[in-house]
């Protein structure tokens, strides 16, 4: 496994230097505008990562309008009521996207 530092040498090297790769990062938030964040947003942010971590970003981002609105727009009340039926119609639905198994027939 590569450590740290080896992948950031990388992605620096493919950003032309540490201060070009450096610019594309975003600016931590001061405490402050951290507490005024609401959790819709942290549950979306976080939620759009692991999505994007198994499948490729731009299709995410596609779809991204369609997956907030079918998780009510992560808002932790409104899905913390969720019954069987709201799961069923959610994996059911088209608006989240979902990895295809190639090898299955059906």
């Amino acid at each position: 496994m590569r450590s740290f530092e080896e992948i950031q040498e990388i992605a620096a090297g493919r950003q032309s230097g540490q201060a070009a790769l450096e610019a594309l990062l975003p600016q931590a938030l001061t405490p402050e505008a951290l507490g005024r964040t609401h959790d819709d947003h942290w549950l979306s942010a976080m939620t759009k990562c692991l999505f994007q971590a198994g499948f490729n970003w731009s299709a995410i981002e596609a779809r991204w309008t369609g997956v907030e609105a079918a998780f009510d727009g992560f808002d932790p009340r409104k899905i913390s009521l969720w019954s069987e039926e709201d799961i069923d119609r959610l994996l059911s639905g088209r608006r989240i996207v979902r990895q295809v198994n190639p090898a299955r027939t059906d």
